[in-house]
């Protein structure tokens, strides 16, 4: 009897929203282009990337979750995307295998703001989005390049406390709204 609530509290029942928004994720990571899904909670953006995610092909993609709190920092993000790659040649990096890997942060927005507004960990999630690397952290001045990753985020819609993110950041990204089904969907 646990089992079958387990299995129910855990069904998803697609709408026409969602499903559009799964199929433009879909075709947003076929061309490399970073996604951000932004919406309320229960609009089911954190399922809807973890079923676009499911269905790639694992001989070919892998696929790394790291979630955002107030406390990641960029050393933290450095290390969570250093951790799943290799070196492929001289300060190159990419997934093991030569496979293509999709990084996905959930909670995108959470970091801490410091008291010039800026939130400094999506800075080097922006520097690894424009330059395709990072400078090492632990040793100034060394600049670390990757290949075939591919990015999806999370957040919550900005406002009531939550926070946005710089627009330096979002530039970057395929921004897609998810909006609260309708009554008629959730009938």
């Amino acid at each position: 009897a646990a089992d079958l609530a387990d299995r129910f509290a855990s069904l998803l029942v697609p709408t026409a929203d969602s499903t559009r928004t799964q199929r433009v994720l879909e075709l947003s990571l076929a061309q490399r282009r970073p996604v951000l899904l932004v919406g309320g909670p229960g609009t089911a953006k954190t399922s809807t990337v973890l079923q676009v995610l499911a269905k790639q092909n694992p001989a070919e993609v892998m696929t790394k979750s790291i979630s955002f709190s107030s406390a990641t920092t960029p050393l933290i993000f450095q290390n969570n995307v250093e951790g799943c790659v290799e070196k492929r040649q001289g300060r190159t990096f990419g997934p093991p295998g030569a496979k293509k890997m999709v990084l996905f942060v959930d909670d995108f927005s959470m970091p801490e703001i410091n008291k010039w507004g800026d939130q400094i960990t999506l800075e080097i999630v922006r520097q690894l989005l424009e330059q395709r690397g990072m400078y090492n952290l632990q040793k100034p001045g060394e600049m670390k390049s990757f290949v075939d990753l591919s990015f999806v985020a999370c957040m919550l819609t900005p406002s009531g406390g939550k926070n946005d993110i710089p627009n330096r950041a979002k530039r970057h990204f395929h921004v897609l709204n998810c909006s609260l089904p309708s009554l008629a969907s959730i009938h």
